[in-house]
């Protein structure tokens, strides 16, 4: 089964490009930034098998992630399409309250971790796509902000019984790669 192509995933894509429309990645319409993190979590779920979710729920959250915290579309809305566990993973992403980024991760990171190891699929994602960015478009300061996170962001997610070690093994070599 295609699940990029799915029912799920497609009322997903559709939502996404709705609520993100007019919004710009660097030079790109946003979207381009959902499908990549789509695509990196059918990567990543290619080789993963998450407890309670499926590969499909994982890539419609995908489509959603930046959502919640950048356009109008709520969670509550998120769920009335796509169900409650889809809702689930995208509120886990979504920042939490804080007087700067700082804080709002912190603040996140434990929502996240108490999601699970999906929820931390679709942040890893979501990270390694911005960094990919961030190289090929030459942006040091995006790296070089994400170099300065990557302990704290690892510390707060990363755990060995997650099956996400490939995901991480390719997080650190972006890391290491000049922009």
């Amino acid at each position: 089964m295609d699940t990029t192509n799915s029912s799920l995933a497609v009322v997903a894509r559709g939502l996404a490009a709705a609520a993100h429309k007019g919004q710009k990645y660097g030079t790109l319409p946003y979207t381009r930034h959902c499908s990549d993190v789509v695509g990196l979590m059918d990567d990543i779920l290619s080789y993963e098998t998450m407890e309670f979710y499926s590969k499909e729920i994982g890539l419609a959250a995908g489509w959603l992630h930046d959502t919640v915290e950048d356009t109008w579309l709520t969670l509550d809305a998120i769920e009335h399409a796509l169900g409650r566990p889809v809702a689930r993973l995208v509120g886990a992403v979504t920042d939490a309250p804080g007087a700067n980024r700082y804080e709002r991760k912190k603040n996140t990171y434990p929502k996240i971790r108490a999601t699970g190891p999906m929820a931390v699929a679709l942040k890893l994602a979501d990270r390694i796509a911005n960094i990919e960015y961030g190289i090929s478009t030459k942006d040091v300061a995006l790296t070089r902000m994400y170099r300065k996170e990557q302990d704290s962001f690892a510390g707060a997610l990363y755990r060995p019984d997650d099956g996400l070690d490939r995901a991480w093994a390719r997080l650190d070599a972006l890391l290491k790669a000049k922009p």
